[in-house]
């Protein structure tokens, strides 16, 4: 895969976690959501979601403790809702 190519899907993955977070903590008026409700939502396995969160993590946009879940930092946030307002337009 190209490098270019992984980044865009990388960052599109990025996007999607961000957004999904945002949405669930949303509808469940909670900011923190566990990694079993996101990986239901995403329709994806626990263990992917768990890394990913280690990843968001590392690029402060999400305050993740195992056991507890995670959710959004002020700059994740910003950027879900950046992600959430682009792809309204698009759809």
């Amino acid at each position: 895969m190209r490098q270019d190519v992984f980044v865009n899907v990388t960052s599109l993955t990025v996007e999607n976690y961000l957004k999904a977070i945002l949405q669930i903590s949303l509808q469940s008026d909670s900011e923190w959501i566990s990694t079993g409700e996101l990986a239901k939502y995403m329709n994806v396995a626990p263990g992917t979601v768990t890394s990913m969160l280690k990843t968001l993590k590392h690029s402060k946009l999400v305050e993740y403790r195992p056991y507890e879940g995670a959710c959004l930092t002020e700059s994740g946030k910003q950027s879900a809702i950046r992600v959430l307002r682009r792809h309204r337009l698009i759809e």
